[in-house]
């Protein structure tokens, strides 16, 4: 009987084994954490930017109040490896001047849209359509309001830049230039007297 009692320790019979649960205390949480579940994260989410980061740019027209031109400002925000800028201004390619730290400009004499597009190594596009129609490229209008022999007035306008006055003359018939008699700049009117037929 005692021989039984010395050995039964080693008796097969067990008692029930709990399950274990994994608390953050455990060594063994931590391991799988750092070592699997962090790193999964980590790297998923670089493969997601990698694969989906678009480029950041931004397109900006100044107008340099002369009315003859308009300059295109563009500034690359990301620095994300790309197959660089391309801008196109009416159907036609347009050069991009690089004016440093991420800065490119062009002056363009017409109104019309611009188009500035840039593809990252990853395939993603952005293209950004901007409007130009701050050039006045529209002459000014003439109204005639009255015509003698010798005489001629009229009013003249230019709805967006304005008229320059000192520029306005005439050519009589025997191809003479000749300067305005009177000008009223409030009212737009412009007089000529000459002596030629016409």
């Amino acid at each position: 009987m005692d021989t039984y009692k010395k050995y039964d320790h080693l008796n097969m019979a067990s008692p029930e084994r709990k399950s274990r649960k994994l608390s953050p205390t455990d060594n063994s949480f931590l391991s799988l954490l750092l070592f699997w579940i962090l790193p999964f994260i980590v790297i998923n989410g670089l493969l997601f930017f990698v694969l989906t980061s678009k480029p950041n740019f931004e397109v900006t027209i100044n107008d340099p109040g002369d009315f003859m031109s308009a300059g295109i400002s563009v500034k690359v925000k990301s620095h994300f490896p790309n197959d660089g800028l391309t801008a196109v201004f009416e159907g036609q390619p347009l050069e991009l001047k690089d004016q440093g730290n991420g800065v490119y400009s062009a002056m363009v004499r017409k109104n019309g849209t611009v188009e500035v597009s840039m593809t990252n190594k990853n395939g993603m596009n952005k293209i950004v359509y901007e409007t130009i129609d701050c050039v006045d490229d529209t002459p000014p209008t003439f109204t005639e309001s009255d015509a003698a022999t010798g005489f001629v007035s009229f009013f003249v306008d230019d709805a967006q830049s304005g008229v320059n006055f000192n520029s306005i003359y005439a050519i009589d018939s025997n191809g003479n230039r000749i300067l305005p008699s009177y000008v009223d700049q409030g009212e737009s009117l412009v007089v000529f007297n000459f002596s030629t037929p016409t």
